[in-house]
C-alpha cells in the first residue's frame, strides 16, 4: 500500500499535461542528421507507443497529442 502512495506523490505526476505533451512532442521529432544512427527513424516512429505504455496519464496525454503521431 505504501508503494502505491509513493507513486501517487511522484514529481512527474505534478507536471501539467500541456507541458508533458510538449516534452513528448520533442521526444518524437524526426530531426535526423548525419550524426544520428541510421535506425533512429525506427526509434522515433515507435516513441509514442513507448510513452503511451508507461501509465494511464501518459497514455491519455499521448492520445490527446496528435502532432506526435
Amino acid at each position: 500500500e505504501l508503494e502505491k502512495l509513493k507513486n501517487i506523490l511522484s514529481p512527474i505526476r505534478r507536471v501539467p499535461l500541456d507541458v508533458l505533451s510538449e516534452i513528448f512532442d520533442l521526444c518524437s521529432r524526426n530531426d535526423s542528421s548525419d550524426n544520428w544512427p541510421k535506425d533512429i527513424d525506427t526509434v522515433v516512429r515507435y516513441t509514442p507507443l513507448v510513452l503511451a505504455s508507461v501509465c494511464v496519464a501518459w497514455k491519455t496525454t499521448v492520445y490527446d497529442t496528435p502532432k506526435i503521431w
